[in-house]
């Protein structure tokens, strides 16, 4: 007996997991965040499911000019990780003070020189998520090349190996998926199907 296969519609393609009887739903049949009424039944997912389809998958699938928006996402990932590996609470800044636990965390996670990496975190993260661009007052070269570290600091300016970088921040987030949003005041949503 030969079964014949089922037409999957083309806007359900980015979610394989979802079972075969919700094939059927559509895009605006989903609502992420605290449910309205008539949307009441959960899509179940863990934090692993949601950190893996918002942010890993989504990273993984980017290249070459993509490095501006991929950069864009990993810098406010990279704080979360900060936040949770230092212990930072959320009423708290995270601050790039000399010797501060943040600093240190992320000189050792880029390769740089603390006094590079504080430089580097205000002129990339500062400048992308307030101005949708790396600041002017630092010097910096986006590379593809995976040399093995996240970036580095040589004659004068800091390169940052982009591709090398987003995994690293992948990594992070498939160890820490269930700790990073948890308890804070950003915990991550719920995702909920019309009923």
């Amino acid at each position: 007996m030969r079964h014949e296969a089922r037409q999957v519609p083309s806007w359900l393609i980015f979610d394989v997991r979802q079972d075969m009887s919700t094939y059927d739903r559509r895009p605006e049949d989903y609502i992420t965040g605290s449910a309205p009424p008539g949307f009441l039944s959960l899509r179940s997912e863990s934090e692993k499911d949601l950190v893996e389809l918002w942010y890993v998958k989504p990273l993984e699938r980017m290249k070459g000019d993509e490095a501006f928006v991929c950069l864009m996402l990993c810098f406010p990932l990279i704080e979360a990780i900060i936040r949770y590996q230092s212990k930072i609470p959320d009423e708290h800044d995270v601050k790039f003070s000399d010797n501060s636990p943040a600093l240190k965390w992320f000189a050792t996670f880029m390769s740089i020189p603390e006094a590079e990496a504080r430089a580097t975190w205000d002129g990339l993260r500062n400048g992308l998520l307030h101005r949708a661009m790396i600041k002017i007052d630092i010097d910096y070269e986006l590379t593809g090349a995976k040399p093995g570290r996240n970036a580095e600091f040589k004659d004068g300016k800091v390169v940052i190996y982009v591709w090398q970088l987003r995994d690293s921040v992948v990594s992070h987030l498939r160890r820490l998926h269930k700790n990073l949003w948890k308890g804070t005041s950003s915990p991550l949503p719920r995702v909920y199907l019309k009923q």
